[in-house]
């Protein structure tokens, strides 16, 4: 199998400028010792050919987040010196990486958890589900759950379920002075009745096929708002 980082002078100019955040900023907001947790989770063991964990989690983010080919992934870590690689072992390295990189993230959440539980005031959380399918799938192979704290801008909840884990209110636990907003494929009696039974307040599109509703009338009341009725 052949395998190759190199480019031609023009290719090497333009991945010269890619730019990067400043390392050391992202590795103290981390808050996490990344390599004792790379060699915890055998993403990094030697460390021969990948100068450290630091250097492989910018790897990983210039494939995953810059779109690249693992080709030009790996040029631009000769160039800047961080790893001499080719594109075929970086597959490889990258394949080691779920363990290790799932720990980060989870680690991540929990910290911004801790935080957005000291604020005051109303909390607005978006949910929503996406699909990952393997190359040449013919349906969905695995879903991603995700919660979003609207006021503060960042994620505060991740799940990643096979195809068969549909989307579910149930799946993040819930506070009273928290508003939810979700679409109609959350609008489901069980979900809807764990998050409720929180107090938390809801902003939904339903479907009537599957949501049978009560509408809360009374003769001071004409025109109640509509509840969900769970049978």
């Amino acid at each position: 199998m052949e395998c190759s980082t190199e480019l031609r002078e023009e290719e090497q100019s333009r991945l010269r400028k890619w730019a990067e955040p400043k390392w050391e900023k992202v590795v103290e907001e981390l808050g996490q010792d990344l390599g004792k947790v790379a060699r915890e989770s055998k993403a990094l063991v030697r460390g021969r050919k990948i100068r450290g964990a630091e250097n492989l989690l910018r790897l990983v983010l210039a494939y995953a987040v810059c779109d690249r080919s693992l080709r030009l992934v790996g040029a631009w870590a000769a160039i800047q010196k961080i790893a001499e690689v080719s594109d075929v072992a970086l597959l490889y390295r990258f394949c080691c990486c779920g363990r290790w990189l799932g720990i980060l993230v989870m680690r991540v959440l929990q910290q911004r958890n801790e935080y957005l539980r000291q604020l005051a005031g109303v909390r607005l959380r978006l949910m929503d589900a996406t699909v990952i399918s393997r190359r040449g799938s013919q349906g969905t192979d695995w879903r991603i759950h995700a919660s979003m704290d609207l006021g503060k801008m960042c994620l505060d909840g991740v799940d990643f379920t096979n195809a068969h884990s549909g989307e579910s209110l149930a799946r993040f636990p819930a506070r009273a002075d928290e508003i939810w907003v979700c679409d109609q494929g959350y609008a489901t009696p069980k979900g809807l009745g764990a998050v409720l039974a929180a107090a938390v307040r809801l902003v939904v599109r339903i479907n009537w096929q599957n949501l049978p509703l009560l509408l809360g009338i009374s003769y001071s009341n004409p025109f109640g708002p509509m509840k969900p009725f769970f049978s």
